[in-house]
C-alpha cells in the first residue's frame, strides 16, 4: 500500500504592481505559523490566540525591488469566506494609507477594487470550514 504524502503548507505570493504591494499568505494550524514565519522571513511571529481565525501582519523584507514592507496573511483551517473579506480590508487600508491614500469618498473606488482583487486572487487557494 502506497503512503500518502502529507502536503506541507507553504506561502502563496501576489505582487500588485499598481501599488507595489507584496502579499504572502498561508493557511495552516496556529502552531505551525510561528515556525513558518521564522523560516521564510527570519522574523518572530506574534502569538495567535485560540479565537483567531485570520491575521494580517506587516514585516520589513529585502526584495528584488529593495527594502520594503510586505503583507503577510495567516488563515486558520477554520476559515470562513467572510474572514478573508475582513482581512482584505486590513491589507487595502494599510498599503493604500501608506501611499497617502486615506479612505474617503474620493478614494473608495481604489479601496473597493483592491479589496476585490485580493479576494479574487486569494479565495481559490484556501479551504473553508463547512457549516
Amino acid at each position: 500500500m502506497a503512503q500518502t504524502k502529507i502536503k506541507r503548507p507553504r506561502f502563496e505570493y501576489l505582487f500588485i504592481d499598481l501599488y507595489g504591494i507584496d502579499i504572502y499568505w498561508v493557511q495552516c494550524d496556529r502552531t505551525d505559523y510561528a515556525s513558518m514565519i521564522q523560516r521564510e522571513f527570519k522574523m518572530q511571529a506574534p502569538e495567535l490566540t485560540q479565537v483567531t481565525v485570520a491575521r494580517f501582519e506587516v514585516y520589513p523584507r529585502q526584495t528584488k525591488r529593495g527594502r520594503r514592507w510586505i503583507g503577510v496573511l495567516w488563515f486558520s483551517p477554520q476559515l470562513d469566506p467572510s474572514d478573508l473579506a475582513h482581512e482584505c480590508l486590513h491589507v487595502a487600508h494599510y498599503f493604500l494609507d501608506l501611499r497617502g491614500m486615506t479612505m474617503t469618498h474620493d478614494s473608495e473606488e481604489a479601496y473597493a477594487y483592491l479589496i476585490g482583487h485580493l479576494f479574487y486572487k486569494i479565495h481559490p487557494t484556501l479551504n473553508y470550514r463547512r457549516k
